[in-house]
């Protein structure tokens, strides 16, 4: 008995150790989980307009004096490359020369799907003023995104990150929605986090034309 003492300890310090560093999830895998949960087991997903791990209610805008993604040269900044949903390659210097709207989203977050039809409507509006809309999914299942994108007619590029690149934690993306309006150079011009209203779109793109 008494030498069995200490092999207990030992067993019950590395399983400690296991526990503390092995169960830690991503926020928004966290949120996926249990958006899923919800459904799977019959009880309401609230369709609230608050975002996942974030602030909640209409977006907050950040100029990019608080954003350490990259600073403004003479090449495309803050470029990635991603697969769209035909498996093709699409990098955000495709679009060098443009400002682009880059949106984070999933279609299970309810915020993120009451803001696309607005994503829908204010991209055509800008679609011959030099403005890209990109959106960045950070769906596991691509076949629900594809059903998604179909269903919904969504208008622009939509691309699944960790194809290629994992660029959502490079973004420092805690909470989606957040949404990106990008120089025609790539600099980050501003950032709202949570979902955004059609005035608020709107607005933001004008001050970046």
């Amino acid at each position: 008995m008494k030498k069995a003492i200490p092999v207990f300890l030992i067993i019950f310090v590395i399983a400690m150790l296991c526990f503390s560093s092995g169960c830690k999830k991503a926020p928004l895998a966290d949120a996926e989980e249990e958006y899923i949960e919800k459904e799977n087991t019959g009880e309401e997903a609230t369709e609230s307009t608050d975002n996942y791990n974030e602030t909640s209610g209409e977006g907050e805008n950040k100029d990019n004096s608080d954003n350490e993604i990259g600073e403004a040269g003479d090449k495309y900044i803050n470029d990635f490359t991603l697969l769209d949903l035909k498996g093709e390659e699409v990098s955000l210097s495709d679009f060098e020369g443009k400002i682009v709207v880059l949106n984070f989203w999933a279609t299970w977050c309810p915020p993120c799907k009451a803001e696309i039809p607005d994503f829908i409507e204010v991209c055509k509006l800008y679609e011959d003023r030099g403005v890209q809309f990109i959106g960045v999914s950070v769906d596991r299942d691509t076949g629900d995104l594809k059903k998604f994108v179909n269903d919904f007619n969504i208008n622009y590029p939509v691309l699944v990150d960790g194809t290629i690149d994992n660029v959502a934690p490079r973004w420092k993306i805690s909470g989606i929605p957040t949404t990106f309006i990008l120089s025609k150079n790539g600099e980050v011009i501003s950032s709202s986090v949570g979902m955004m209203a059609k005035a608020q779109l709107v607005k933001a793109i004008e001050d970046a034309l």
